[in-house]
């Protein structure tokens, strides 16, 4: 009796233990002063202008064969991105008005994907660098593993696992839902402020869609912004790099 009683209560030691341990990491809000992020009070709005070597490839191409009319038409575009309650707007200065219908076509599937890529990222940073990484107001399941811990929650429709090292240092996203799966792992380097990301890979669809984005920052009234982001995107067997640049920035 004396055996079976000691074998239950170490049995209950053991149990209490792997729960304390299995949530013994630090809070939240201290995992959050880790991470560089902006709160609305450093930054309301920003504008920028915005560049891209697609463009800047497709000017170099025609140019030389442009009238002087429609080399005016291309000189005088320019684009522009706007953040401002809490909605991306991109724009351009001007949709050009050539004398070929088709360089008008080609031209305009330039801005548009321009458009696409540029708001696409902005939306991703801002999700990574407005916000910290949690949310107090969020409840979420924490787990301990062999590498480190995990971090799950629902977002809409979505499941939502983050897992860190032991260290506490992101290595990868992942959200998942009934109609697609998608994989984030972030790269940081290290600030002052806390890890600034700086680099991001993503897997959408389990492969079919993968894409490598690598940013550089520049400071401006002791804030990092966008100063390039270089793309590669993977998607059907076809590889597409592309570079922006964002400059010119205007904050609130």
């Amino acid at each position: 009796m004396y055996k079976k009683l000691l074998f239950l209560v170490l049995m209950v030691v053991l149990v209490f233990s792997q729960i304390s341990y299995a949530f013994d990491m630090k809070p939240t809000a201290e995992i959050n002063k880790m991470y560089y992020y902006l709160n609305h009070s450093q930054i309301h709005k920003f504008s920028c202008e915005v560049s891209t070597d697609l463009f800047e490839q497709m000017k170099e191409q025609i140019y030389p064969n442009l009238s002087n009319k429609d080399k005016k038409e291309i000189d005088r575009i320019k684009f522009y991105l706007t953040f401002k309650d809490q909605q991306l707007v991109f724009k351009a200065s001007r949709y050009p008005k050539f004398s070929s219908e088709q360089m008008n076509k080609g031209m305009n599937q330039v801005i548009d994907g321009t458009d696409k890529m540029s708001v696409g990222f902005f939306k991703l940073w801002n999700g990574m660098i407005l916000e910290p990484l949690f949310d107090e107001a969020k409840k979420y399941d924490f787990s301990e593993n062999e590498t480190g811990y995990t971090a799950a929650y629902k977002e809409l429709d979505n499941n939502v696992q983050l897992s860190f090292d032991k260290d506490y240092i992101l290595q990868k996203m992942i959200y998942g839902s009934e109609k697609q799966n998608f994989t984030l792992i972030p790269g940081f380097t290290p600030t002052n402020d806390g890890l600034l990301i700086s680099k991001i890979d993503m897997d959408l669809g389990n492969g079919m869609m993968k894409e490598h984005m690598e940013i550089e920052y520049q400071e401006i009234k002791n804030i990092y912004l966008p100063e390039s982001v270089k793309v590669k995107v993977n998607m059907f067997q076809t590889e597409q790099n592309v570079v922006l640049k964002f400059f010119n920035y205007k904050l609130n």
